[in-house]
This record gives structure tokens, sequence and C-alpha cells, in this order.
């Protein structure tokens, strides 16, 4: 039997590999998961501090990135200002830090991010103040504020608001340098960190009036200073 004229070649055109059309497929899967990729990167930048926290105690090392730059300025300037040595302020930076990392697993949101941080901050420093001979500053006592009512209330106004010229930013760095410990803790959490009252009352470990009473003491005591000083230059004739 001669089976040449049943048996059909195949249409070998059916089986020509499409490269052009491969290549598209690869290029659009590539480009769909960049696009993820990106988007990814932009929404974790856009979480609050609290889901990164958590994202970062679930094993995301990214989420403390954008955690640690969010939030390094801010801490450390606030640590220097306290402490007035940066050899300290360095150490105390870095401590807060590895803390953070090795207690990340225990994190649950009980508070703000910038509260847990700021108070990990805080003990810090008291830690410090402690080893140190002269131990914990007086100012630290509730009984160094005075009676709300003996204070002029100016908290609609704050003498960075007052203060334009950076050489009079520069001599008011200089008085806040001056201020007792707790007060100018108060201040500098307020002003550098943008931070408010009830915040600054838990970092601190006080009710929220004496956190109040803190930040008003040292804002009426920089407005002294400043007014006594320009009076002053009046005087000399200065300006």
């Amino acid at each position: 039997m001669n089976y040449s004229n049943t048996l059909q070649t195949p249409d070998s055109s059916k089986y020509v590999i499409d490269f052009s059309q491969i290549y598209t497929n690869i290029s659009n899967a590539c480009f769909h998961f960049a696009s993820s990729f990106i988007n990814l990167s932009r929404n974790m930048d856009e979480l609050p501090d609290e889901e990164l926290m958590l994202k970062y105690a679930a094993g995301n090392n990214r989420a403390f990135e954008i955690l640690y730059t969010r939030h390094r300025g801010g801490l450390y300037r606030y640590l220097a200002r306290q402490c007035r040595n940066n050899a300290i302020a360095e150490e105390l930076f870095q401590d807060v830090w590895m803390n953070l990392v090795r207690t990340r697993e225990r994190y649950t949101v009980k508070a703000k991010f910038t509260t847990f941080v700021y108070r990990m901050a805080h003990n810090k420093l008291i830690d410090h103040y402690r080893k140190q001979s002269k131990g914990v500053p007086a100012s630290f006592d509730d009984e160094d504020c005075p009676d709300l009512d003996t204070i002029e209330d100016q908290a609609s106004e704050t003498p960075v608001e007052i203060l334009e010229k950076e050489e009079k930013l520069a001599r008011l760095k200089k008085m806040v340098n001056l201020l007792p410990d707790a007060q100018r803790e108060a201040f500098l959490l307020r002003e550098e960190s943008g931070l408010k009252l009830e915040d600054i009352a838990d970092i601190t470990g006080v009710n929220v009036e004496t956190a109040k009473s803190r930040l008003r003491y040292a804002v009426s005591k920089l407005k002294s200073a400043l007014l006594s000083e320009n009076l002053q230059t009046e005087a000399r004739g200065e300006v």
C-alpha cells in the first residue's frame, strides 16, 4: 500500500517561532514587574511610622531604612542639644537605634512611633545623667515648674516665630542651652521635633500640665532674655 498519497507533510510555517512576539511579551512582563516594584517602594515611603515599624518587626529591612531616614536628624539634634557633647550624643544616638533593633520583634503600637523612639532617647539621657557624679538634673523634678497662673500665656507665639534672622537664631540657641535641662528638653521636643504636649508628657514621663508648664516657662525665659538683650542693644545705640 502506498502511503505517500495519504500522509500529509506538516505545514512548517505553523511551527516558526515568532521571536519578536516573545521579546514583546518578555519586555511587557519586565515593565510590569519594574512598575510594581517602584509602586511598592513608593507605597512604603508613604506608610505611617507605626506601620513601617510593624513591617520592620516582621523582617522588612527597607521599612527600617525609611524610619531611620525620617527621624535620624531630629533625634540626633535632640540628644546633642540636651547633653551638649557631640561624642556623648553620638553614643546615645547609636544606643537608641540599637535598642530599637534588638527589641523590634516585641514592638506593639501603644503610642505614636515618635513618642516611642523619643521616649527611648529620654531614658538614655536619664541613664547617662545617673552615671555622672552630679546625677539627674534637679530640673527634672516636677517641683521645679512654677504655677501656671504665674506665667504669661504665650503658647500661641514662640521665640522661633519672633526671630527672623540667622544671627538672632544663633543667639537663641545659646539661650536655650542656658535653660534648666527639663525645660530645654520640653522646648526642643516641641520646636525641633514638632511634638504635641501629650507626646512630650508621655516621652518625659510626666503629666500634661507639667509638660505644659515646662514648655511655657522655657518660652517665658527665652522671651525675657531676648527682650533684655534687645534693650541692651538699643541702649548701646547698635540698632
